[in-house]
């Protein structure tokens, strides 16, 4: 049984079960880095809300065998309603330029991966990796993709999207830098371990999309002064950077080898920004991609 069939079978199985809804459809996503997910869209009776269940997970448990239909369907439905909000949200926000606006945000993402999604998204080019925008809805806990249809609709150019978004993102979300052992010891919810000041992570408060931290206004230069070095920036993944400071030691080609082979192994693949890594120089105030 391929994922389209096991999709079909608990769509059939949830609409027996789950009382209310109109319509469920089986719907393959485009997601980041060309990466395609197999859903569930849940359309319920008086809402306008469609959210979607991805069944990558289930599929791999039911080939395991860890879990039939019925019991793959009867977990869905629990995960539905606790995701599911009783009444319609008003998305009038999103036909409204002047009140969508103001919660345009922007994140980073890999150009030639993604070659396929960004014809279909407004977005500008940074090395390679291109700038797209999103609105952050705090009600839905979630985050809307601008599509060039959300564009046109609005009657705007893409420099308006992102000169908003490049004024809201820092203050929505706004940078950090911390040292590597600063982020261990927050994983482990232990005491800051000493590991020097050899790597930094720079991501946002959220850790979420964080990676386009590096571009807010003098960013760059804030991060050289702390350091009192020029610095590589290695792509950790759409979430963070990793940031270390240049010294006699640093291999780029070490970096380079490091940085793919944790993409290879410890990133998902929907998340992984890029394997190129990039250096700053205080003295020339510039950012140039090393490999």
């Amino acid at each position: 049984m391929n994922i389209k069939e096991f999709a079909e079978q608990i769509r059939e199985e949830i609409l027996e079960l789950l009382p209310g809804i109109k319509e469920i459809t089986v719907k393959e996503i485009l997601k980041n880095n060309s990466v395609r997910y197999t859903g569930l869209v849940f359309q319920a009776e008086g809402s306008n809300m469609s959210p979607t269940i991805y069944l990558e997970s289930y599929y791999e448990r039911f080939q395991k065998e860890d879990a039939n239909i019925a019991q793959i369907a009867d977990e869905i439905i629990n995960l539905y309603y606790e995701a599911y909000v009783e009444e319609s949200l008003d998305l009038g926000f999103m036909m409204d330029w002047e009140k969508a606006q103001k919660i345009v945000l922007y994140k980073l993402v890999n150009r030639e991966m993604n070659e396929e999604l960004l014809t279909q998204l407004p977005h500008q080019d940074f090395f390679d990796l291109a700038m797209i925008f999103y609105l952050h809805v705090e009600r839905m806990n979630g985050d809307i993709v601008i599509r060039n249809e959300h564009m046109d609709h609005w009657g705007v150019q893409l420099e308006d999207i992102a000169k908003v978004a490049k004024e809201n993102t820092p203050t929505l979300c706004p940078g950090q830098l911390k040292t590597m052992g600063e982020v261990l010891a927050e994983l482990f919810d232990s005491e800051e371990m000493d590991l020097g000041n050899c790597m930094y992570v720079l991501s946002n408060e959220r850790k979420v999309n964080g990676a386009g931290t590096l571009l807010y206004p003098n960013m760059m230069e804030q991060i050289g002064t702390r350091l009192d070095s020029d610095y590589y920036v290695l792509p950790s993944s759409i979430h963070e950077l990793i940031i270390i400071p240049d010294n006699d030691e640093v291999s780029e080609e070490k970096l380079v080898g490091m940085v793919r082979e944790v993409n290879e192994t410890a990133v998902s693949e929907d998340e992984v920004l890029g394997n190129n890594i990039y250096f700053y120089g205080r003295t020339e105030k510039q950012l140039r991609m090393v490999s």
